[in-house]
């Protein structure tokens, strides 16, 4: 699969499940897909931070995923529409005036806590089929939190695990507003914290995740967290990391909020 279907597949399968018990969904899955799901497992294998999505399914039709995939998807609540069938959901993206993702979803279980399905990708441009991605499995998790008003204002912390991608290790010092943006504090000669020339500093909130880019030197960079608490004044951050050599582990963040 290519670049271009990469980015589609990443902003369709968030809604998708799997499962490996041959489970019937139960007659009432209409009104318990509703709410807010985040992605955890594609085919077995867990999702690490960074290919998570969020999506949230409303009454009447209607409803809005997050997903920042990648170097290339960046979906900040985007709407879209779906209808039911049975025990299936369809929904189709335009991506543009020509180019089109339209996706099968059948519930193979659902219940409070999680959902599972099985998926079918087609993508269509002026009209015609040109790929085909399916039948895919992933499991889902209901988000029972927003954090997206929570996170707003200034935080100072440190990473408390592996040090991840990004992080030196030393204090780091973050605002969040309420635009989207962020801006990101380094400390001068003198001990003082100043803005960074950091530019697009953006991020989103949807549910847990937190989703963040910005450009440094001409190049485009990303971080993706999971909001595990935020109480007392004090957030805490997680993620799901993977090595170059393809093993796992687990980053985590700790910041407490700075009164100005």
């Amino acid at each position: 699969m290519n670049k271009l279907f990469a980015i589609f597949a990443a902003t369709c399968i968030i809604f998708i499940g799997c499962s490996n018990r041959n489970i019937n969904p139960q007659a009432n899955f209409q009104e318990k897909i509703l709410g807010k799901w985040i992605s955890v497992e594609e085919d077995g294998v867990l999702h690490t931070t960074n290919k998570k999505s969020v999506y949230t399914l409303k009454e009447g039709g209607k409803g809005s995923f997050s997903t920042a995939y990648g170097d290339y998807a960046w979906h900040d609540g985007s709407d879209f529409y779906y209808k039911i069938e049975g025990n299936s959901i369809f929904w189709t993206i335009s991506e543009n005036d020509s180019l089109q993702i339209s996706v099968k979803h059948t519930i193979r279980s659902i219940n409070d806590r999680e959902m599972s399905t099985l998926t079918d990708l087609n993508f269509i441009k002026s009209g015609h089929v040109i790929n085909t991605t399916g039948p895919i499995s992933m499991r889902y998790t209901r988000v029972s939190v927003d954090y997206s008003t929570d996170i707003l204002g200034l935080w100072q912390g440190k990473v408390t695990s592996k040090i991840s991608k990004f992080d030196d290790g030393e204090i780091h010092r973050w605002e969040y507003k309420n635009d989207g943006t962020y801006i990101y504090y380094v400390q001068d000669n003198e001990g003082n914290w100043v803005a960074s020339e950091d530019f697009v500093n953006d991020y989103f909130v949807d549910g847990q995740l937190l989703c963040t880019r910005w450009v440094d030197n001409g190049e485009e960079n990303r971080e993706w967290w999971e909001i595990e608490s935020i109480e007392n004044g004090i957030m805490k951050w997680k993620a799901l990391r993977k090595n170059q050599d393809g093993s796992t582990y687990t980053a985590s963040f700790e910041m407490t909020k700075i009164e100005e």
